[in-house]
């Protein structure tokens, strides 16, 4: 199974019948702030995409084969947005050592909760900065162009990715960085026991 975090991330709208529901990186979204692309290509490999609303916790995790949480709330998005707290850090930390793996999907600065966030992240030696870098004019995509260096562990066969916008990351102990735009790091791993961990500052990454 294929776990997407609805509980960090929980922006809602209101539909035509004026119901709230839940929107930005979520499955059933079928626009350019949806994940619904992502899932189907999961899908297509045989996963189950599923939701988890409320905070990790072991038996909710202990299904799933990879656990994702995307640009967590602020204040700005969400009334009351939900940090994460020690538990929730130690609940993941936990999942991910006994085979766990986990994608953190961050934002740049002033798009994403930071301080409670890092301190997951941090757990696993990496940083997301508060920053915000490829900074795209209109539709001169070029500018948020990323090349990749043949034989990356991650990117394979991806020759080139486009990602505007993004928080840097900072690394150190077990944290390896996976993708670089010159010297700034863009996207980072960690190994952690039996699991591992994938972090890139945006929640969208293009092909």
């Amino acid at each position: 199974n294929i776990l997407l975090d609805y509980y960090f991330n929980h922006e809602t709208k209101k539909d035509i019948t004026g119901g709230l529901i839940p929107f930005h990186y979520v499955w059933g979204e079928l626009d350019n702030g949806g994940y619904s692309m992502f899932g189907n290509i999961f899908n297509k490999y045989g996963f189950l995409t599923k939701t988890l609303e409320a905070a990790p916790s072991l038996p909710s995790l202990q299904n799933a084969s990879i656990y994702i949480i995307v640009d967590p709330d602020t204040e700005k998005e969400t009334e009351q947005p939900n940090y994460m707290e020690t538990g929730d850090i130690n609940t993941i930390y936990n999942w991910v050592k006994s085979g766990g793996i986990l994608m953190l999907f961050s934002n740049d600065s002033g798009n994403a909760e930071f301080t409670h966030f890092n301190k997951l992240a941090e757990k696993f030696g990496i940083r997301f900065n508060y920053d915000s870098k490829n900074k795209v004019l209109g539709n001169q995509y070029e500018m948020g162009a990323i090349p990749i260096d043949p034989g990356n562990q991650i990117f394979k066969s991806a020759k080139k990715v486009y990602i505007k916008e993004y928080s840097s990351l900072a690394i150190h102990s077990r944290a390896i960085a996976v993708l670089k735009d010159g010297k700034t790091i863009v996207a980072a791993v960690a190994r952690i026991v039996k699991g591992g961990v994938f972090a890139v500052g945006d929640p969208r990454l293009y092909n």
